[in-house]
């Protein structure tokens, strides 16, 4: 992982931090999801580079392997490859574009990195899982 990503990373996690003191502080918890509900955990979930940096740096090397061979050996032939990058979106939203359609399926599959109903990576999931 290339150094220059530390900040970012200490950044992001401060953000991670703050929204869930947020969602703490609003009493917003109850959410539909709980532990082995996993209705929303698609293969079509996407995250940034950054955020894939702050997944891969919270694990040890065996664990960066078995996760590699996670997506490898269980990721669908199809799914979600988003047209735009999130700051693309944020472009077109701000001059006012449509943003381009998109076909994304849930039932194209499940997340590859679900054991058991439950998310391996839980503590270092990406926004998009945060926000579910």
């Amino acid at each position: 992982m290339p150094e220059y990503y530390e900040p970012d990373i200490e950044t992001l996690d401060a953000l991670y931090r703050l929204y869930h003191k947020t969602l703490e502080d609003l009493a917003v918890w109850d959410f539909a999801c709980r532990p082995k509900c996993s209705d929303c955990c698609t293969c079509n979930v996407t995250l940034t580079s950054l955020e894939s940096a702050f997944l891969f740096q919270g694990l040890d090397l065996e664990a960066r392997k078995g996760l590699a061979r996670a997506i490898a050996g269980n990721f669908p032939e199809k799914r979600f490859i988003p047209k735009l990058t999130l700051n693309g979106f944020a472009a077109c939203c701000v001059k006012g574009q449509d943003v381009p359609p998109e076909e994304n399926d849930p039932s194209w599959g499940r997340c590859p990195l679900l054991r058991e109903g439950l998310c391996s990576v839980y503590s270092l999931r990406p926004f998009g899982c945060r926000s579910m």
